[in-house]
């Protein structure tokens, strides 16, 4: 799938109002969603499936990544999560190791002290 800035912009933004300003994730879906009429349903369920995965999976992303979560989420590293997302979805993005970040989540399915890290709870 050829990913475009109009999809990943908001993607990362989006991220930034739940993570750095506790906004509800599921008001700023529907804000997005309302804002961008462009958007067909194929975008729209894309957007929709990656905000939700991100969210969902915060805390894996970021043990993947190997790094700490940030304590100021900002534009650039929700898009760094957002793409770590991407390639444990089996996909490719530039700069991102895959064979690191699947060991990390070999890791996280293996060592039982890191529960709450593979499900991703708060």
């Amino acid at each position: 799938m050829k990913l475009h800035r109009h999809m990943l912009d908001p993607l990362a933004q989006s991220l930034v109002e739940v993570f750095a300003q506790n906004q509800p994730a599921e008001k700023v879906l529907e804000r997005i969603l309302k804002s961008q009429r462009k958007w067909g349903g194929r975008d729209r369920r894309f957007f929709a499936e990656n905000f939700y995965s991100c969210v969902r999976w915060w805390r894996k992303l970021w043990f993947c990544l190997e790094e700490p979560e940030p304590n100021e989420v900002t534009p650039e590293n929700a898009l760094r999560a957002w793409a770590c997302h991407w390639v444990l979805s089996g996909e490719e993005w530039p700069d991102l190791p895959a064979a690191k970040i699947f060991e990390r989540q070999r890791i996280l399915q293996t060592d039982a002290d890191l529960l709450a890290i593979r499900e991703s709870i708060p």
